[in-house]
């Protein structure tokens, strides 16, 4: 056996060689993109929050307790972060009277907020948020043992009341 012949043959091994490890990797990413579609669903999505749906939110976002509020939406994505979506009216035109007294202390609600982040969960039908610079604000904060990174946006209604977004997603 010459060389040339050699040479040939060692080079039709390389190059099946490489179209086999191609293939595992385009079968490895079809397979990763089809489960990451699967997870991306949302696990609940409604306009009509069951009562654990809103007790979660009031807790995870520190929502004062004497906060009387009426919800509009709840939604909940699991892939590969957790994001909870929750839409409701605050029977209150004072956006401080939002969250907790310790919550309270570490968020700054301002103006022309931009509410990007917080639109993550804008495929619900019932989230519609104005879109442009709005009052809000973005902060992390810790529960059930992940970091969340929240935002909460506001739209005074005229009424003494408020509509207000908020988003929080694990880190």
């Amino acid at each position: 056996m010459n060389n040339a012949h050699r040479l040939s043959r060692i080079f039709s091994n390389f190059k099946l060689c490489i179209a086999i490890v191609v293939s595992l990797v385009a079968i490895c990413l079809a397979v990763g993109v089809v489960a990451l579609l699967i997870l991306s669903h949302p696990k609940v999505n409604t306009a009509t929050p069951a009562a654990e749906h809103v007790t979660l939110c009031r807790e995870m976002f520190r929502l004062h307790p004497e906060l009387e509020i009426e919800p509009l939406g709840y939604r909940r994505l699991d892939s590969l972060d957790i994001s909870h979506g929750f839409k409701f009216i605050a029977k209150t035109d004072d956006p401080s009277e939002l969250l907790d007294d310790k919550r309270r202390e570490m968020v700054e609600f301002r103006e022309k907020f931009d509410g990007a982040f917080i639109d993550r969960a804008r495929r619900s039908s019932w989230w519609n948020r104005p879109q442009g610079g709005g009052l809000g604000a973005g902060f992390e904060f810790s529960y059930d043992g992940f970091i969340w990174f929240s935002a909460m946006y506001y739209h005074p209604n005229g009424d003494g009341t408020l509509t207000v977004w908020a988003y929080a997603e694990s880190g």
